[in-house]
């Protein structure tokens, strides 16, 4: 399950440090800064309160990998890998995996994976308002399943950030459940919060 920092304002999250205990528990050849920005970033999402924090309490990352294909510079990718228990809090009435909440799962998750890129990439986290999230849906899920959720950032060079993500149900056979694609453009935060959030994140090294 996900650790939080137990902190309660956006300057004491970023500046929390994260045990390398847990660090080391996520697999993948990133930096252990770099999944330390996953947790702290999880973390700021859980403070805005609502029934999804009980849902995002019982999520766990896996892996989180620097990917690179032939011909492209190292770390031209983040990939974050979620696990989740298929519990009732996650299930529409008919006691299958609700459409919303793949929705939630993947737009956090996308996003995050975003944001790492971006600290890759040019040092800062990108502070952006989604444009377009495109969900197909291939299958179900019932109660009681496990599913991981895939995020893969494959773009952000530019000020429009992509991610493709996929969940699959892994409880026996492996079984596509849902792919997206997340379109991230720049948000109209203020400059200032923008700064002191850029400056107190730490720096990943590769």
């Amino acid at each position: 399950m996900l650790h939080f920092t137990g902190a309660s304002s956006v300057q004491e999250i970023l500046a929390a440090s994260i045990s390398p205990s847990i660090t080391s528990s996520i697999s993948g050849n990133a930096p252990a800064e770099l999944k330390g920005m996953a947790i702290r970033w999880y973390d700021l999402l859980h403070q805005r309160g609502g029934y999804v924090r009980q849902i995002r309490e019982k999520l766990t990352i896996t892996e989180i990998s620097l990917v690179s294909k032939p011909g492209e510079e190292r770390g031209a990718q983040v990939k974050m890998v979620c696990e989740l228990d298929v519990a009732p809090e996650t299930c529409s009435s008919a006691g299958i995996l609700d459409v919303g909440c793949i929705g939630f799962l993947v737009d956090e998750g996308s996003s995050i994976a975003l944001q790492l890129l971006s600290i890759l990439q040019k040092g800062s986290p990108h502070m952006g308002v989604s444009q377009c999230l495109n969900l197909q849906f291939h299958g179900e899920v019932a109660q009681g399943g496990k599913i991981i959720i895939v995020n893969r950032s494959v773009s952000k060079k530019t000020d429009v950030g992509c991610c493709t993500s996929e969940v699959w149900e892994v409880t026996n056979a492996r079984k596509l459940v849902a792919s997206a694609t997340h379109l991230v453009v720049p948000s109209s935060m203020s400059p200032a919060l923008k700064q002191e959030i850029s400056t107190r994140q730490p720096q990943a090294r590769l």
